[in-house]
C-alpha cells in the first residue's frame, strides 16, 4: 500500500514537472505574440490614414452616429493608461484612448477608437458578457501577485498551530479562487472581444474612414491581440492546474 502511495505521489510530480515544462514553453509564445503585437501596434500608428481624421473625431462621429452621445471619448490618465490603457468603462460609460492614439491620424488610432465604439454599442445592446467582464477585470490585477502572499500566510499560520496543513490547503483554495475568477474574465473577454472586433470592421466597411488596405492591416492588428488573449488563457489554465496539483501533492505529503 505504502508502495503504491509513493508511485501515485511520484507520478504527480512528474505531471507537475510536464506542465511547468509545458507553461514555460507558453509563457515564451506570449512574449513572441506580445512583442509581434507591439510592432504591428508602433508601425501602424506611424502611417496616417487617408480619410485624415484624429481618433477622437473618428470615435466622435461614430458614436453620435449610433446615437450615443451620452458616450464620452477622453484621454487616458497616467494610471489608467498603466493599468488598462485604450478601454470602454462600462461604469462610466466612457471610451479612454491612450495619449498616443487619440490626437493621432493613424491606422493604429483609428482601428483602436473604432474597436472601443464596438464595445459601446454591445453595452448598449445590454449584452451581459461586456457588464460581466467589467466586475471581474480587477482580478486579473489582483489574482497574481496575491496568490503566493495568500499561501505564505496559510504556511505561517500552519507553523504556529504546529503543521497539521489545514491552513495551507485553506490558503491554497482561496488563491485558487482568486485565479479561477480571472480565468473566468478571460473566458469571457476572448468572446467579447472578437464580437467587438466584427462590430468595428463593419463600421469601417459601411464608412469612409479608412481604405480596403487600411482595413486589412487594422484586422491583422486585432488578430494580434486575439491571438495574445488566447496564449493568456492558456497560460492561466496551466497555472490553475498547477496550483491544484501542489495543494494535491502538499496534502499527500502532509
Amino acid at each position: 500500500m505504502s508502495n503504491l502511495l509513493a508511485l501515485q505521489f511520484s507520478g504527480l510530480e512528474l505531471v507537475a514537472a510536464i506542465l511547468a515544462v509545458i507553461t514555460a514553453i507558453a509563457v515564451v509564445y506570449a512574449c513572441v505574440a506580445r512583442i509581434v503585437l507591439w510592432f504591428r501596434y508602433h508601425n501602424l500608428n506611424k502611417v496616417e490614414t487617408e480619410g485624415n481624421q484624429t481618433a477622437y473625431e473618428a470615435t466622435r462621429a461614430l458614436l453620435d452616429a449610433n446615437e450615443m452621445q451620452d458616450v464620452q471619448v477622453k484621454k487616458c490618465g497616467f494610471w489608467r493608461a498603466w493599468l488598462w490603457g485604450n478601454s470602454y468603462s462600462v461604469r462610466k460609460k466612457t471610451i479612454f484612448l491612450r495619449k498616443g492614439i487619440i490626437n493621432q491620424k493613424s491606422i493604429t488610432a483609428i482601428g483602436v477608437g473604432l474597436q472601443k465604439v464596438g464595445l459601446a454599442i454591445m453595452d448598449k445592446r445590454g449584452d451581459k458578457k461586456i457588464k460581466t467582464r467589467s466586475i471581474l477585470l480587477p482580478l486579473t490585477y489582483l489574482a497574481p501577485p496575491l496568490f503566493i502572499p495568500i499561501v505564505i500566510i496559510g504556511l505561517v499560520f500552519d507553523f504556529v498551530i504546529g503543521f497539521t496543513g489545514v491552513p495551507t490547503i485553506i490558503a491554497g483554495i482561496v488563491g485558487i479562487v482568486l485565479y479561477f475568477l480571472a480565468f473566468v474574465y478571460m473566458i469571457i473577454n476572448i468572446p467579447v472581444e472578437k464580437q467587438a472586433n466584427r462590430l468595428a470592421m463593419g463600421i469601417m466597411e459601411k464608412s469612409s474612414f479608412l481604405t480596403a488596405d487600411e482595413r486589412e492591416q487594422v484586422n491583422k492588428l486585432f488578430k494580434s491581440y486575439i491571438t495574445m488573449y488566447v496564449v493568456d488563457f492558456i497560460i492561466a489554465l496551466l497555472r490553475i492546474i498547477q496550483a491544484i496539483l501542489k495543494i494535491i501533492i502538499s496534502a499527500k505529503g502532509n
